[in-house]
């Protein structure tokens, strides 16, 4: 933008000039490329969001199975106790859940846990999973329950959640102040372009700027293929004059936009991408502070380890192998021995 402007300025020194004029053609064109290029990363990162949202909710799809299969294998053993190794598995099962989506999770009296999304939605209960599905049909991503209910609002936390609100929020304001500038700045400029003639003394007979609104300003703004004697530098009345590029180039220091200048509203628009870039930040922060304590109070109320737990089972499971290995030796040695024995029916 500031380019473009400076361009309207060196017009004004040299009105007649037709390199002066083409810069200003060459410049309107980068700064439409340069809307384009911007709107279309902003495309692309929700359309990463939405790869990332489907890859989530089959996570929480695959965890839910897994809780599942927990609560099938009956976590209380006959004489009340709670297995602990089930539990352990349980429990690191529900905290990667706990990554990917906000939940509560209720303990049943038979030793199953049933998990709630949002404390609503049921995606496990007893040994039965309700799967949720992702609807990427509009601009705006919904998640859906397993009987086809809109369930996006409950989904405040986790990865999920941040996922969605990328989306469905943050990303559209981005996108509509992007929107806002670029229209501004084409409108602003073709409306000052009109008010002048051109090297021919005649006002201009197309606009510089060109866009569609309806699909955004942004991303199909574009400009159409004027010659540099069509730049209406000069102001009716005043043919080869330079006034009407001066007005063109105080554009850069009006302000034009919600009572900022466009190097403002485009400063501001940055800031608001660096404050919640922070907000984010601080608040991952502060949750895995949260997390590690809550991981520690666990740790410490059922003196359960998983590492030990998963040892064990290594240990327990080299010893069943172990004595499968001993069942086929001496299976072996019994018919080698049988062979030897004398046949005492002869």
């Amino acid at each position: 933008m500031s380019s473009l402007f400076a361009s309207f300025s060196q017009l004004s020194v040299t009105p007649n000039d037709a390199t002066a004029r083409q810069n200003v053609l060459n410049q309107a064109q980068t700064l439409a490329q340069n809307f384009q290029t911007t709107a279309a990363g902003l495309e692309s990162q929700g359309t990463d969001l939405d790869a990332q949202t489907n890859t989530t909710i089959a996570s929480i799809n695959q965890l839910a199975g897994e809780v599942a299969s927990i609560n099938g294998d009956n976590r209380v053993d006959p004489s009340g106790n709670v297995n602990a190794g089930v539990d352990a598995q349980l429990n690191s099962t529900l905290e990667q859940l706990s990554q990917l989506v906000n939940f509560t999770a209720l303990q049943q009296s038979d030793g199953t846990v049933s998990v709630y999304i949002g404390g609503q939605t049921p995606l496990v209960v007893g040994s039965q999973t309700y799967a949720i599905s992702g609807d990427f049909s509009t601009p705006q991503t919904a998640v859906d329950s397993s009987t086809g209910a809109d369930i996006t609002s409950q989904l405040t936390g986790g990865q999920l959640g941040a996922s969605l609100n990328d989306k469905n929020n943050l990303l559209p304001s981005y996108i509509q102040g992007l929107n806002t500038l670029a229209q501004s700045v084409a409108d602003q400029v073709n409306t000052g372009l009109d008010n002048g003639i051109d090297e021919n003394g005649a006002a201009p007979a197309s606009d510089l700027f060109t866009y569609n609104a309806s699909v955004g300003a942004a991303a199909t703004m574009g400009v159409n293929p004027l010659t540099p004697d069509q730049i209406a530098a000069a102001l009716p009345g005043a043919p080869g004059g330079n006034g009407n590029a001066l007005a063109l180039a105080a554009l850069a220091n009006g302000a034009n936009l919600n009572n900022e200048t466009f190097a403002q509203f485009y400063g501001n628009l940055g800031e608001q991408v660096g404050n919640d870039l922070s907000t984010a930040t601080n608040n991952q922060t502060t949750q895995q502070a949260l997390l590690n304590q809550v991981q520690t109070l666990r740790q410490q109320t059922s003196g359960v380890s998983l590492d030990e737990e998963a040892a064990n089972l290594i240990a327990f499971q080299r010893a069943y192998q172990a004595d499968a290995k001993m069942v086929t030796v001496l299976d072996s040695l019994t018919d080698t021995l049988m062979n030897i024995l004398p046949d005492t029916a002869t």
